[in-house]
């Protein structure tokens, strides 16, 4: 069975098993109280997953190692993960969305069918208001994105 077909499996299975990462986890330096970072993670999110092709050495040219979607935060502690997988797309052949509960720590995004810090564990790299870098289990980079944050700094300006 390839990838692809385990990747909404996996995705929807995981969000019941916790994930540890045995790393040491890096100080940040951020200031920001992680209420502050709550808020700023709430709304509407364009996501971008990828992998590197070298760790899946041997599957067939024309796969692909980048996924799109979409994250809804919710004010009440829900999160609705939208997929959009295609043919060929190593985490998905189609589009997909699941809702579950999310919990932020300082170092990391946790998506599972309870609030608290279990399921799937996303380590963060950063959090700010225009983008947040991921990683999954040490292979799966995501990168949230606001639609529009490049737009904001244009306003007002000819």
């Amino acid at each position: 069975m390839t990838l692809q077909k385990l990747f909404p499996f996996l995705f929807l299975s995981s969000l019941v098993l916790f994930a540890c990462d045995s790393g040491s986890v890096e100080s940040q330096e951020d200031t920001t109280s992680l209420e502050d970072r709550q808020q700023i993670l709430t709304g509407s999110w364009q996501a971008v997953w990828n992998t590197d092709p070298k760790a899946y050495d041997g599957l067939d040219s024309a796969t692909s190692y980048t996924m799109n979607g979409r994250f809804d935060f919710g004010k009440d502690g829900k999160v609705t993960v939208h997929t959009y997988g295609y043919p060929n797309c190593i985490f998905a052949s189609d589009t997909n969305a699941h809702t579950s509960h999310w919990t932020l720590t300082e170092d990391y995004l946790y998506l599972g069918d309870e609030p608290g810090p279990k399921g799937i564990s996303y380590k963060i790299g950063t959090l700010d208001k225009d983008k947040v870098t991921l990683k999954l289990l040490n292979d799966t980079d995501l990168t949230l994105y606001q639609p529009n944050a490049h737009q904001r700094g244009k306003k007002g300006k000819k």
